[in-house]
């Protein structure tokens, strides 16, 4: 009898209880009686002290402990007899006084767990606010006025307006951390939206939880590029050239990389097809052309290609070929990175590992300062290649993965690819690699005349030409960006490959022809700046300044380090200046 209650919001004391469904009770602070049901009640809860822990979690176990033993004995002391002899019985167990025991009785009343009897640290509460209103007013107006400007202002800006602010109206200006919990308590996304603008405030602050719903593997591959953070020598000097870039391909179902292409010079058109050429085909060759020894299941047709709005993604080469191969493209919105999430996830990853690195330039100046990247280089190109291959295919291939539930990758691609049976079964293989990767490289339609193919202001011939000399149409001439020694002509669905003109010029690159014309503008007249033959000397002239120069120029040891290869004839040259020999008829007679 006695006990507080509450009913219909209002808060009641217990008169008499005769059933569960027959209570007496009156309100507080008022005259009579009502009857009630035990249903109408709820337990009173009196604001005893601000300093109560109402989450058992935030005490230690000490605490946890001291409260259990303290809520034991107060129940004991709330079916004693004789209250005052229980209550000294209690404070010489505990070592308190009386009134300390009345304090936690109270409390054990209005809350009998024991999460009651646990104290809370000392100090404000917490979210509790110490400055003046005016002083709170003119932080809230300073925060939008200036914090939340397209400009950014630092802390520190903010700070400074809130003291001028604070000094005019002759107030005590608030600390810098006072100020930062303030900001911390705002609404983040209103923050980074007045800020930074809607698309980076999506990017960093909108959940991204739901991820690309794939069901197998090469239902989904992301693309993209990457400049390496690791500065690589020349083959011959040793010395630093530069940082290459690279292009990666990641199956979004399994995490498996499923291609990848490094190189020197900035992405482009080529670089996405040499990408998806090595994506889709088996790399057996390739990791033996390294010296790897290992083997890489890992190819097959994608269903879907997702990437972001680069120019090289764009070209209308890319697009066409995918559509002729039966491959979807998906574009990421703009300024959407997030949407990325899969492969740029995985290029921290890759950064993270090259960081290991000697050489490395890690992510930033600050990570860098006191490491001299330059001089403590000492990967080549070739030595580069070779360790992404083990990285990628060896060793990310076979490690662990948070996101697949710490299986393997390699464990997810191949075990999809078996039957109920544990046969092994295939991914759908592309056909004819070479007309795969020759669709994919860029293109530019051109009538073929008597000199042949004319592109770039270069000339191209080959006698597999002549019944196509002087035809009103126009053919699909697909070029390599990094090798203008050779082009292909589409025709009559096949591609045949038509060389230089002047066969004794070697193998260069766009890059290199447009330096070169760039230098040679101001030497040679107009009327003789399109002659190859020129663009020739000045290509191999400037190769012969950049062999000079390799041993005290960066640029010129990058730009030799990126030359092509020299491809070896596909067929014996013929001087077409003599008379063909004509067969002897014996050599022909079967004995």
């Amino acid at each position: 009898m006695g006990e507080l209650a509450v009913w219909d919001g209002r808060a009641v004391r217990i008169v008499e209880i005769c059933a569960p469904d027959r209570i007496q009770v009156e309100a507080l602070g008022t005259v009579g009686a009502s009857w009630v049901g035990v249903d109408d009640l709820e337990p009173f809860v009196a604001n005893i002290s601000k300093r109560t822990i109402r989450c058992a979690s935030d005490a230690d176990p000490e605490k946890e402990n001291l409260a259990v033993a303290w809520t034991d004995a107060l129940k004991r002391l709330s079916m004693a007899t004789g209250s005052d002899a229980k209550k000294a019985e209690i404070a010489r167990e505990f070592g308190v006084s009386l009134r300390t025991v009345d304090r936690r009785y109270a409390r054990f009343r209005a809350d009998p767990t024991p999460e009651g009897q646990i104290d809370a640290q000392r100090g404000p509460p917490i979210g509790s606010r110490r400055l003046s209103p005016l002083v709170e007013k003119i932080i809230d107006e300073a925060y939008e006025a200036v914090y939340l400007q397209r400009e950014s202002p630092r802390v520190s800006d903010f700070c400074e307006a809130i003291d001028a602010a604070c000094r005019k109206e002759h107030l005590p200006s608030p600390t810098r951390r006072a100020v930062q919990l303030r900001i911390a308590s705002k609404d983040p996304m209103y923050a980074l939206v007045r800020r930074k603008g809607n698309e980076l405030a999506e990017a960093l602050q909108k959940p991204s939880v739901a991820g690309l719903n794939v069901s197998r593997p090469l239902e989904v591959v992301q693309i993209d590029h990457a400049i390496v953070d690791v500065i690589v020598v020349s083959e011959d000097t040793r010395q630093e050239i530069g940082r290459p870039w690279i292009t990666l391909a990641i199956d979004v179902f399994s995490r498996v990389i499923v291609g990848w292409y490094l190189s020197l010079d900035v992405p482009n058109q080529t670089s996405v097809g040499m990408c998806i050429e090595h994506a889709c085909f088996p790399k057996r060759e390739f990791l033996q052309s390294l010296g790897l020894e290992f083997d890489y299941p890992v190819y097959g047709k994608p269903e879907q290609f997702h990437w972001d709005n680069a120019w090289s993604f764009q070209a209308k080469g890319i697009s066409i070929q995918c559509e002729r191969r039966g491959i979807a493209t998906i574009v990421r919105p703009v300024k959407k990175p997030h949407w990325g999430a899969y492969i740029e996830r995985y290029i921290g990853t890759l950064m993270g590992k090259v960081h290991l690195l000697r050489g490395t330039t890690f992510s930033n100046t600050v990570q860098r300062k006191g490491y001299d990247s330059q001089g403590r280089a000492e990967m080549t190109m070739s030595e580069l290649k070779k360790w992404l291959a083990i990285e990628i295919a060896q060793r990310y291939f076979n490690a662990k993965h948070r996101g697949l539930d710490d299986q393997r990758p390699a464990s997810v691609w191949t075990s999809f690819f078996r039957d109920a049976e544990g046969r092994v079964k295939l991914p759908a293989i592309m056909g004819d690699r070479r007309d795969f990767l020759l669709g994919f490289l860029p293109f530019k339609y051109r009538v073929v005349s008597r000199e042949g193919i004319a592109l770039f202001k270069l000339f191209f011939w080959d006698p597999a030409l002549t019944p196509l000399i002087n035809k009103p149409e126009k053919f699909r001439v697909h070029y390599r960006q990094d090798d203008l020694s050779r082009i292909w002509l589409y025709h009559d669905g096949d591609y045949s490959e038509i060389p230089l003109l002047d066969r004794s010029i070697p193998p260069f690159s766009y890059r290199e022809l447009k330096q070169a014309r760039k230098e040679k503008r101001t030497e040679l007249p107009p009327e003789r700046e399109h002659h190859q033959n020129e663009v020739a000397n000045a290509v191999m002239a400037k190769r012969a300044l950049e062999d000079e120069a390799a041993c005290t120029s960066r640029a010129a040891r990058r730009n030799r380090a990126s030359r092509p290869d020299a491809q070896p004839p596909s067929q014996p040259k013929v001087n077409y200046s003599k008379p063909a020999a004509r067969l002897d008829p014996s050599l022909v007679l079967v004995k």
